[in-house]
């Protein structure tokens, strides 16, 4: 049998695959079900810094072992099992595929990336992770507790977290990231950043049961930023989302606000006391004497407000904004080939 008709086999499964776990969701049946059951990997299984790829492997959607995963196979699973709409699933890809993602043909001619790629630094894995440290503090990229609990304090719900404490976590974690990691590099992952920052924060609700995007069940994170596994009870949003759509775009305006606020705002002089991780060196000015701690009179502590009502009167501040919309645009402009090209080879239809 030659590639071609194997090939043309093959993918003929793919779609009897899609086509049966769309129809199990529209008929409210369990979802994953028992086809797709929860394994963790193995040491010799790879995964990425993405949650959600790494969810779909761990549940069979995808190769397990993380390699040779088909573009195609992708491009058909977001809008079913995450609620992609076919705009925000053609920029997903597409943006990825423009910040060289290499991709190679397997033996049946499909268009596969390994999960090992996404994990380069600055190219698709970043700093300021809501639950992982900095490459810089930790190579591995591990999943940190600390920085889970730090986001479920935020909650302002009981049991979930809403946009704003969402917006509050990440604020939190770009501002660490300039103030504490040496390696940051803001103009080598800064428009990037702030397009993957915005894209994450959004993305998250698509873990939950809220079709409006305004909360997300603690539970539901934990299950997916953790364990990568899907949680009990996961529902697939429907309609799907696309970027269009009114509640995404408001989503979308409101963190891009936020995100842009604590890429250029002004630093705060200290950070809140409850919020210096492990991986924090407390620092002392030559000046002032070392602090007693073995008092247990509480002293108040008044985090300085970052002012962002006056970021453009600061030169620096207008200039690296500046520099973001220009190069927001060229990346645009650089997405849209990448883009046009993937529609002429009928990778996004």
């Amino acid at each position: 049998m030659n590639n071609g008709t194997s090939g043309s086999m093959r993918g003929r499964w793919k779609r009897r695959m899609v086509d049966s776990i769309s129809a199990s969701i529209i008929a409210g049946g369990d979802f994953p079900g028992n086809d797709y059951p929860y394994v963790p990997p193995s040491s010799s299984d790879r995964r990425s810094p993405c949650p959600g790829m790494n969810t779909l492997a761990n549940h069979g959607f995808l190769p397990r072992n993380g390699s040779d995963i088909p573009l195609d196979l992708v491009r058909s699973l977001l809008p079913i099992v995450f609620g992609f709409g076919a705009d925000s699933t053609s920029f997903l890809l597409g943006r990825t595929l423009s910040r060289g993602l290499n991709l190679t043909l397997n033996e049946f001619g499909e268009e596969v990336f390994q999960f090992e790629d996404l994990n380069q630094h600055n190219i698709f894995e970043h700093d300021g992770s809501f639950v992982r440290v900095d490459h810089f503090f930790d190579p591995e990229k591990r999943f940190s507790e600390k920085l889970f609990s730090d986001l479920a304090s935020t909650s302002s719900i009981p049991g979930h977290v809403t946009q704003a404490d969402i917006a509050k976590h990440q604020d939190q974690r770009i501002i660490h990231s300039r103030t504490q990691n040496p390696e940051h590099s803001f103009f080598h992952y800064g428009p990037e950043g702030y397009v993957t920052w915005v894209g994450e924060a959004t993305m998250l609700f698509l873990f939950g049961d809220d079709y409006n995007l305004t909360s997300i069940p603690i539970s539901n994170l934990r299950s997916f930023l953790e364990f990568n596994k899907f949680p009990d009870g996961f529902k697939p949003l429907r309609p799907y989302l696309n970027l269009t759509t009114p509640h995404v775009q408001k989503a979308l305006n409101f963190f891009s606000m936020n995100v842009l606020s604590a890429m250029t705002g002004d630093l705060p002089t200290t950070l809140p006391t409850n919020k210096v991780t492990s991986f924090q060196m407390p620092t002392v000015s030559p000046s002032k004497q070392t602090p007693d701690f073995s008092t247990k009179t509480p002293t108040a502590h008044v985090s300085p407000k970052k002012e962002t009502k006056n970021n453009w009167k600061n030169p620096t501040a207008f200039a690296v904004t500046l520099t973001i919309l220009i190069i927001s645009t060229l990346s645009l402009v650089t997405f849209l080939f990448a883009y046009k090209k993937l529609c002429r080879s009928n990778v996004i239809h």
